[in-house]
C-alpha cells in the first residue's frame, strides 16, 4: 500500500526539483540510458576516453556508469561487502576472537595481499 505513495511522491518531488533549480534530471537521465545502449564494450566501466569534462572530476567515474544495471550490480556487491564485513566483526567480537592470535593470521594475510 505505500509503493503507490511512494511512486507520486517521488514524481512530485522530480518535478519540483527541476523546476524549483532547473535541473534537467529526465534529460540527463534519458542522455544517460543513450550512452549505456550505445556503448563500445560490453563492460561501461572498460571504456577509455569517455569521461565528460563538464561534470566535477570526483563524479565523473560515477556518470560513466549511466546509472545502468551495471552502475546498480556493482553498488549492491559493495553493500554486501560492508555488511558482510560489519557482521564477521560483530561475530568475533561476540565469541571474543582474538585476530591476532590466529597462528593461520600471517599467511591468510599474506596470501590476501599477494
Amino acid at each position: 500500500t505505500i509503493i503507490p505513495f511512494q511512486i507520486v511522491a517521488d514524481i512530485l518531488l522530480h518535478n519540483a526539483l527541476e523546476l524549483l533549480h532547473g535541473w534537467k534530471m529526465h534529460e540527463y537521465l534519458e542522455y544517460c540510458r543513450v550512452r549505456f545502449q550505445q556503448r563500445e564494450v560490453w563492460w561501461k566501466g572498460l571504456e577509455e576516453n569517455t569521461l565528460d569534462e563538464c561534470i566535477e572530476e570526483s563524479l565523473r567515474s560515477m556518470d560513466q556508469q549511466c546509472f545502468s544495471s551495471q552502475y546498480y550490480m556493482l553498488n549492491t556487491i559493495h553493500v554486501n561487502a560492508m555488511i558482510y564485513f560489519v557482521m564477521g566483526v560483530e561475530m568475533m567480537t561476540r565469541a571474543k576472537y582474538t585476530v591476532f592470535g590466529d597462528p593461520a593470521m600471517l599467511p591468510i594475510t599474506a596470501s590476501i595481499l599477494l
